[in-house]
């Protein structure tokens, strides 16, 4: 019975027209597509296109053009290496009824690659660029345009892919990854052109990266960098434009980062290491950053940092950052740090800071002197610092204060460390090579004495101005003269010592007259000591400098 039900229903699909699916392989060669060279089962055939028919290209390079096209919407194309490659050019037009696959079988170790420089590639369901195996796979998108439902950029096993989107558009009504599974590595580079796709997932279980360096991307639907606890997501923004009308998670479960050199971000909500045991951080060091709603630390771990001056603009509606994993971070330049401006208000405050941490250090090019202050954030409605913690970094220490300013309250950072502690910082001395009785060159002189004398402590052959002495007479008496430099504004003590015997003696502060003191340069002075010089068989004199 089962038998004859098979035979009357392909009988009825040949007597209503239905086309039966096909595959077609294409196994080496270059040529285009409507080249002889298909097969099925290792027969040469012509392909008869349409929405059932599938191509598939094992080796060689298929040519994919405005003439040499199947001329109808097929079914699906499949590229599939093994361990080879496989090259698709396409400057025609392509409409795909089902899926376009890239490594679609677990075998493929090799590289597939797309390239397409003109022609609308349409899709009924889905885009792997990276389905299966453990091969690499390539979309470069030049121009032209790539639309569909789906994307996913590596989706199963150890599949890797990038989509370069370097002019042309991208068009996605459904979701789209960036290395869906465990195990996967999916990249978006995008220095030109434009991507819309509805909502975007950067590590969803595996590993994705969104490198932005010019064109649009916009969303319209949430966007998650680090989706699943364990994946890992990262975006860098340096230059074009990221839109996101709905929220913007970063470390949804597993760790997530934002990194913005440049260009314009342009969000709605942003919500920053969202559930219990996530990681998320937002660093800006350059262009223009604004949230039309709130910036919210969440249940995880959550950072928002501002790295230096060079952003134009950061500007969200309100910030609400409120428990023990909640870090603000600052990092000072020359010219302090972009203030992160918060004009709107969430619950009673603009920026809600309670029982997070405020963190302000420095970074290459900071040139502050103490009494130097610096704003950091600025709201008209007022901040809530009930267990905030406020913390410097570093060698540099800080005050903190709010005040009236610009209409409303500024949070400043006021410089309080001393010239000493920030000589130690413009010579990146860390941890015990700071501290002032170390000697991390071994030149013997400690880094008080080098920071006095104006020495190098990372270069052994600059002990800095080494004091000079000559012997003279005046009056009928010898003395002997000693001129030490002397570091302006230090807050440092300078005086000699004397003693008579080295083993047995005393030092003491006395025996010398400080006759004047002179200017070596902007820096230094040069101060001069005379010393009698009597009956004494031995005189010994060391420089004191003492903090």
């Amino acid at each position: 019975m089962k038998k004859q039900f098979t035979l009357l229903a392909l009988a009825l699909a040949a007597t209503l027209g239905v086309a039966t699916a096909t595959s077609y392989d294409w196994l080496s060669g270059a040529g285009d597509w409507t080249d002889t060279g298909w097969t099925t089962n290792g027969i040469p055939v012509s392909p008869v296109w349409n929405s059932s028919s599938t191509g598939i290209i094992h080796s060689g390079t298929m040519n994919l053009t405005p003439t040499a096209n199947p001329g109808s919407q097929i079914a699906a194309v499949h590229l599939h290496p093994g361990i080879g490659s496989v090259d698709l050019n396409i400057s025609g037009d392509l409409s795909l009824a089902e899926r376009l696959r890239m490594g679609s079988d677990s075998v493929d170790s090799g590289t597939a690659t797309i390239t397409q420089t003109a022609g609308t590639v349409t899709l009924d369901i889905t885009t792997f660029i990276g389905q299966r195996g453990s091969g690499e796979n390539i979309y470069n998108l030049d121009g032209g345009t790539l639309s569909g439902v789906k994307l996913y950029v590596a989706a199963n096993e150890t599949a890797s892919g990038t989509l370069n989107i370097n002019g042309g558009a991208l068009d996605m009504s459904g979701y789209s990854y960036l290395g869906y599974s465990t195990g996967n590595t999916g990249v978006l580079n995008m220095p030109d052109g434009t991507a819309f796709m509805t909502r975007l997932y950067v590590g969803n279980n595996g590993t994705g990266t969104a490198n932005i360096g010019g064109g649009t991307l916009n969303t319209s639907a949430k966007v998650y960098i680090g989706s699943v606890a364990g994946s890992t997501g990262v975006l860098n923004l340096s230059n074009g434009m990221l839109h996101c009308t709905d929220w913007l998670y970063v470390g949804t479960a597993g760790s997530g980062s934002f990194y913005q050199t440049g260009g314009t971000a342009e969000l709605y909500k942003v919500g920053i290491g969202y559930y219990t045991g996530s990681d998320g951080i937002i660093s800006i060091s350059g262009g223009s950053f604004t949230a039309s709603n709130y910036i919210y630390g969440r249940y995880g771990n959550s950072i928002f940092e501002v790295d230096g001056s060079g952003a134009t603009k950061i500007d969200v509606n309100a910030v609400v950052f409120n428990k023990s994993t909640d870090i603000l971070r600052f990092k000072l330049d020359e010219n302090g740090s972009t203030r992160l401006d918060a004009p709107g208000i969430y619950g009673s405050y603009g920026i809600d800071l309670a029982n997070s941490t405020v963190e302000v250090g420095i970074i290459a090019g900071f040139d502050g002197v103490v009494g130097d202050t610096y704003d950091l954030m600025w709201t008209p409605y007022g901040f809530n610092t009930n267990g905030t913690i406020f913390s410097s970094t570093g060698n540099a220490k800080f005050d903190f204060g709010i005040v009236s300013k610009d209409g409303g309250q500024v949070l400043q950072a006021t410089l309080w460390t001393s010239r000493y502690d920030q000589w130690t910082i413009d010579y990146n001395l860390t941890g015990d090579d700071a501290a002032a009785t170390a000697d991390p060159d071994g030149d013997g002189l400690d880094n008080l004495y080098e920071y006095g004398l104006g020495g190098d402590p990372t270069n052994s052959a600059d002990r800095g101005i080494s004091p000079a002495y000559a012997m003279e007479e005046s009056g009928g008496t010898n003395w002997m003269t000693y001129v030490y430099p002397k570091r302006l504004d230090s807050g440092l003590a300078y005086y000699l010592e004397l003693t008579e015997d080295l083993v047995y003696g005393t030092w003491l502060n006395s025996g010398y007259d400080v006759m004047g003191i002179g200017t070596i340069d902007a820096e230094f002075d040069a101060v001069t000591n005379r010393i009698a010089v009597g009956s004494e068989d031995e005189k010994f004199i060391q420089l004191i400098i003492e903090q």
